[in-house]
């Protein structure tokens, strides 16, 4: 992504926490591997990301769907974060799925995690998937979709 769409991405990000009323301190955007991340600092955070992330998740829902129509679809492949919340979560999510999968070798077995978003999901499915004896498969349906991780024997 150029310099001139990450400039675009940052001031619409901008411009709709002005339309909130929401306060921040400092916006910056770097890239995670090859995804844009909008980091914004803010000393009164918790508007910002709300319960379990969910404002946070609900901005950058608005956010993508105006950088989409204004700048197009590839446009819309960023992230956004509030004072490294996501990245924290990221992190401790990553070390439950380990966990997890500690947990199923030991037994021997299937180990089903709590429903969570698509998002934490493929998490986790990247996560195990670089193990050569786990596997994973999502299951439910709607807020009850989750992970199951399975120990396969194989190495």
């Amino acid at each position: 992504m150029n310099e001139n769409t990450l400039q675009n991405i940052q001031a619409v990000v901008e411009e709709l926490l002005r339309t909130l009323g929401v306060s921040w301190s400092e916006i910056t955007v770097h890239t995670e591997g090859s995804r844009p991340v909008i980091m914004i600092t803010s000393d009164n955070a918790q508007p910002l990301i709300g319960t379990d992330g969910s404002h946070l998740q609900a901005l950058s829902t608005l956010a993508h769907q105006i950088v989409r129509k204004t700048h197009g679809p590839e446009a819309a492949i960023f992230s956004i974060d509030v004072n490294r919340y996501r990245e924290q979560a990221r992190e401790g999510l990553i070390r439950k799925a380990v966990t997890y999968a500690k947990r199923a070798r030991s037994f021997k077995s299937s180990v089903a995690l709590e429903p969570m978003s698509s998002y934490e999901r493929f998490v986790v499915h990247e996560v195990i998937g670089e193990m050569s004896d786990m596997a994973t498969r999502s299951e439910g349906t709607g807020s009850e979709r989750h992970v199951v991780i399975v120990y396969t024997g194989a190495h």
